[in-house]
């Protein structure tokens, strides 16, 4: 399983890359974070499966923020109902929150945890 973590808000950013860190043995694969004042977020990347092209997060985006873990069983359907090609799960994820907004969580099929 990979590893998702944030903070919004004051932080010390010391503590936060330490935290951050300590998550590291979930995803081997990749890692990548957005160091900010009051936000902190960042995955680490375990690839066991890959639903488009494989992606780091947190995804940035127009203005938008993603974190993403888990898996959505109906990405394709979404992907295509949504116009949106040869995306990874995170792009159609963000995809799906903008068409749809707070209710876009009524359209996914799977398990996961996802941040915005």
């Amino acid at each position: 399983m990979c590893a998702i973590f944030g903070i919004v808000g004051d932080y010390d950013q010391k503590e936060a890359e330490k935290a951050f860190a300590s998550l590291r043995h979930r995803g081997m694969d990749g890692s990548a974070s957005i160091v900010q004042p009051s936000l902190f977020l960042g995955s680490h990347r375990l690839a066991i499966t890959s639903c488009g092209e494989p992606m780091l997060q947190p995804l940035e985006r127009e203005g938008y923020m993603l974190l993403f873990n888990g898996e959505i069983y109906n990405y394709q359907e979404l992907a295509e109902s949504l116009g949106v090609t040869g995306e990874s799960e995170a792009e159609v994820l963000l995809a799906s929150y903008r068409a749809w907004g707070d209710d876009f969580v009524k359209h996914l099929r799977g398990m996961y945890a996802i941040a915005l």
